[in-house]
């Protein structure tokens, strides 16, 4: 009986505010002259199909994309500044229709006339309704109250349909829509005892109908997508059936254009205001849209989003229709708090009222103000049907009246809210858990350990976990004890709190959410996830679902795993429809989701998809060398000294309202910037030499990215002496000078060589002759030896020897070089006459390897000799032992060596032997044939070496000389 009686209440006052209802409406942009329009009169709106909008107005054709509006009159060619109809043909032509009959088409961002308007101008004069098209052929139809008319592209006409009669009306509008490569034509004449003819203009078809009501005005034909035709008539609505015209709707205004969207939904264009059929194909839940504005055309974007054009006041955009709202007046002052019965949404507002509303109306106050302060607590008991209310007192409404919850304390402002488990209602205020019974307040626990308490949340089992200016706590509603829930949110504001699968969830001030297992397990989520802002003012979870407040609109946390935590986010602003970034609540009620900001309270169904499903294209709008614009190419070959490079760019959105985010790249071997930036240019200040690639994709208020980034290239060139033809022209240059001085030196060289040569040659000559006298010299000392002992025997053996050795002396008289071969057979017989000649003998040997061919080897005649002859006349001859000559001919590597050994005495005795006696020997042998050696080195370019070593120096156990001769 009581729940009824409040009811009745909440009905009285319902009724009596019904009076002042306001009814829920969608959220448009409007767009005047304030914002950049020409004028306030647009009478048709086109998208072209790069994205850019097109309007036509009395003070011409405006472009608007996303940013400002470019308006093209007649300083841009046109003759006639009130345009009535647009259509863009399959060549992305813009064609234009004018009050004085002229035709105009715009391409390449040029105004260009028809060329055959001398025709059209005469058929249209007079006309009130006008319609261009131009199908694939090119042919042009112009449709007006005159009639429709085609004009092939030679020039030639052809009236498709015309009226005679002066109380005829004609209207036939063109479906402009490529139909066997013509455009499809329908429409009808009115005579003066309202008879109609429907004509098909395609097939010569002209059937005749009757007007259900007296109708009289404007008329307007279209063909739906079902293939049905609607046909308007002043204010009445027919539908064409089997040749019969059904009768759908009368209008309180004038039908101006009719129009089918996406979805099948119909929009009906009147004097006053718009309809909106929500259903699908139906005439039932009308919506009247903007009642106090003529509404000349309505048209859909690729983003879903429509575009009302009107004759008063400019242009409307509705970036969603699927959210409606509440905009604040006298009655709803900026909601700050939302809570609902089993119906009704209630409001708590900035000042101190509240409201009841339901999605279909919005009803006056049912609490006038009595606070200074606003409602920041609301909270509805449906099963006791009783309203708890809360800012700086506790109270309930109860019989029309807000009743004062009788306190214990002093100070009991409602700072957390309220909440309820089983039949005990719990709140907050400072550091003080309140529990409220039979309209009285009681202190439950109150801790002076913690900071002011901003929020709280009720667990099932009673416990309470309290969000304070200092962190996060847990109240054990059976022990009455509090516990730290984490160290670490210790210095964290907490703002709400709420749970979700296992998790309790804090919103942070500054941080976004924490996800908090009981395990300790920690997950942060943040605007670098995806959330619209890292200040989250409530939270409301709804089935996996938390929805999230904040100054910067509202996000939807999905969770689709636990463990590990694993979720979706999708964000709401202004760009979808509501009607303010700053959000205060929000709550849930049968599937419609309730928004209160600063502006009002929007609602929509919570399973609406707002995802705009437009894929970005991005466009260069300018391109600058050193401050200087230039016209936007594809590729540019750029001087040294023109490396200050800016680009301009824009993509036609219109939901972001201005806002989009691109994402650029400047590619180049040396180096890649990466960017993102709001503006829609970007500069580029004193680029080295090279190739670029300038790339940039735009992102739409979903998030979803250009597919394919617009490109530039671009190269410049090095400074004129870094370039490639100024350094191969230097290198040819160079290169010339090089090969002149090389070949100077060359010859230089050559001459010097040749002289140096043959003085090398005279010089080893001169020398070798020097030698052979000594060789003679003392071969015959040792033959006078020999006959002065009367060893006449020897003298004669040691003669034939000598022969030999002067015949090969002789027969290498006049070369320089002979094989080692002939050397090595000299060389033994060079031994065989000192073994004759000395009183005993002593161990000749030669070891060659087996890898050496001594008749391919070349070394000066008689080099080895003068070697051999120290070895046995200052070596080995005063030994008291036997003495030894070894030679050994092997490879090391590419190079020859060759060792004379021998086991006398060594150079170190022989030189302490000379400086006892105070002699002053020279072996001229060994001296000239070292002599020999750089000589023979000199003119032919050889590097024979020789040293001679004290073997003592080697190995201090053995004596001799060694001499080692490298080839």
């Amino acid at each position: 009986m009581k729940n009824a009686v409040l009811f009745n209440i909440f009905g009285f006052f319902a009724s009596i505010a019904s009076v002042f209802a306001q009814i829920p409406e969608y959220n448009f942009r409007h767009y005047s002259i304030e914002e950049g329009l020409p004028t306030s009169q647009i009478y048709d709106a086109i998208q072209d199909l790069d994205g850019y909008m097109w309007f036509a107005t009395d003070k011409g054709l405006v472009k608007y994309n996303g940013y400002e509006f470019n308006t093209f009159s007649s300083d841009e060619g046109l003759n006639d500044n009130v345009i009535f109809s647009l259509f863009q043909d399959f060549k992305k032509r813009i064609w234009m229709i004018s009050l004085s009959g002229n035709i105009y088409y715009y391409e390449k961002n040029k105004i260009n006339e028809y060329k055959f308007n001398h025709i059209t101008k005469d058929l249209i004069i007079g006309s009130y309704q006008f319609y261009i098209a131009v199908d694939t052929l090119e042919n042009v139809f112009v449709d007006c109250t005159n009639g429709i008319y085609k004009i092939n592209k030679n020039g030639q006409l052809k009236i498709k349909y015309k009226s005679y009669l002066k109380n005829t009306s004609t209207k036939i509008i063109i479906d402009k829509t490529y139909y066997n490569n013509e455009i499809k034509c329908i429409g009808f004449k009115v005579d003066i005892k309202k008879n109609i003819d429907l004509i098909t203009l395609n097939n010569n078809k002209t059937d005749s109908l009757n007007l259900v009501n007296n109708d009289n005005g404007r008329s307007y034909i279209i063909t739906l997508k079902n293939k049905k035709n609607l046909l308007s008539i002043g204010n009445s609505l027919y539908e064409l059936q089997n040749n019969e015209l059904i009768f759908k709707k009368h209008f309180d205004s004038e039908i101006i254009k009719i129009f089918e969207d996406n979805k099948q939904r119909l929009w009906v264009c009147t004097s006053k205001g718009i309809y909106f059929y929500s259903k699908k194909g139906s005439f039932a839940d009308s919506r009247l849209l903007l009642a106090s504005n003529y509404i000349s055309s309505v048209t859909c974007d690729s983003e879903n989003g429509y575009w009302i054009t009107t004759i008063d006041d400019g242009i409307f955009y509705l970036t969603n229709d699927a959210i409606l709202n509440y905009k604040n007046d006298l009655n709803i002052n900026t909601p700050l708090v939302l809570t609902a019965s089993k119906s009704h949404i209630y409001a708590g507002n900035f000042n101190g009222t509240i409201s009841l509303l339901n999605m279909t109306n919005f009803n006056s106050n049912i609490l006038n103000k009595t606070s200074k302060l606003g409602i920041n607590s609301l909270f509805y008991d449906t099963t006791n049907n009783s309203l708890f209310v809360g800012n700086d007192i506790h109270g309930r409404f109860k019989e029309n009246k807000l009743i004062q919850i009788k306190k214990t304390i002093k100070n009991e402002s409602c700072l957390g809210g309220f909440k309820k488990y089983k039949n005990e209602m719990f709140s907050t205020s400072f550091g003080n858990i309140i529990k409220i019974k039979n309209d009285s307040s009681f202190i439950e626990f109150y801790s002076d350990s913690i900071s002011r308490i901003l929020c709280f949340h009720l667990l099932s089992n009673s416990d309470l976990i309290l969000g304070t200016i200092k962190g996060a706590f847990k109240y054990n509603s059976k022990q009455k004890e509090l516990s730290t829930i984490n160290k670490d949110l210790n210095e964290f504001r907490i703002d709400a709190i709420n749970e979700l699968n296992g998790y309790l969830i804090f919103s942070v001030q500054g941080k976004g959410l924490l996800f908090y297992k009981n395990d300790g397990t920690l997950k942060w989520i943040n605007k670098s996830d995806g959330l619209c802002s890292n200040n989250i003012g409530k939270l409301f979870v709804f089935k996996n679902e938390i929805w999230c407040s904040s100054f910067n609109g509202l996000s939807t946390v999905t969770i689709t795993n636990s463990i590990p935590l694993k979720y979706k986010i999708k964000n709401l602003s202004r760009k979808e429809g509501l009607l303010s970034n700053e959000i205060n609540d929000i709550y849930i009620l049968n599937d419609t989701v309730w928004v209160a900001s600063k502006k009002g309270i929007s609602f929509f169904d919570i399973n609406t998809d707002f995802i705009n499903p437009s894929i970005p294209k991005v466009y260069f709008t300018k391109f600058q060398i050193n401050n200087k614009e230039v016209d936007i190419q594809q590729s540019y070959v750029l001087k040294s000294k023109n490396n200050n490079i800016s680009i301009g760019f824009e993509s036609p959105l219109y939901k972001n309202d201005g806002k989009q985010t691109y994402q650029f790249t400047l590619l180049n071997k040396k180096d890649t910037i990466y960017g993102k930036t709001k503006n829609r240019s970007v500069q580029f200040l004193s680029l080295e030499k090279g190739d670029y690639t300038f790339l940039v994709k735009a992102t739409n208020n979903s998030n979803i990215q250009s597919i394919k980034a617009a490109k530039i290239e671009f190269s410049i060139l090095p400074i004129w002496y870094d370039t490639l033809w100024f350094k191969l022209l230097c290198t040819i240059a160079l290169s010339g000078i090089g090969l002149a001085f090389y070949k100077y030196r060359i010859s230089e060289i050559r001459t010097k060589y040749m002289l140096e040569k043959q003085q090398a040659t005279l010089q080893l000559t001169a020398i070798r002759a020097q030698m052979n006298p000594h060789f003679i010299f003392n071969v015959m000392n040792s033959i006078r030896n020999f006959m002065h002992n009367n060893d006449v025997n020897s003298a004669e053996k040691y003669l034939v020897s000598f022969a030999k050795l002067i015949r090969y002396t002789l027969d290498n008289s006049t070369v320089q070089e002979v094989s080692l071969a002939e050397e090595i057979n000299a060389l033994e017989n060079y031994a065989a006459l000192e073994l004759q000649r000395l009183s005993k003998s002593f161990e000749f040997n030669i070891n060659i390897s087996d890898d050496i061919d001594l008749d391919e080897i070349s070394i000066p005649s008689l080099l080895l000799q003068p070697f051999v002859e120290n070895a046995i006349k200052h070596g080995i001859e005063n030994l008291d032992i036997d003495g030894k000559i070894f030679i050994s001919i092997f490879t090391e590597g590419d190079i020859i060596t060759i060792i004379i050994e021998d086991n006398g005495m060594g150079t170190k005795h022989h030189t302490n032997i000379e400086a006892t006696n105070n002699t002053n020997h020279v072996s001229h042998g060994t001296k000239l044939t070292f002599e020999r050696i750089l000589a023979y080195n000199k003119a032919y370019s050889k590097n024979i070496k020789a040293e001679i070593l004290d073997i003592s120096d080697i190995n201090p156990n053995q004596h001799g000389t060694r001499v080692k001769i490298t080839i």
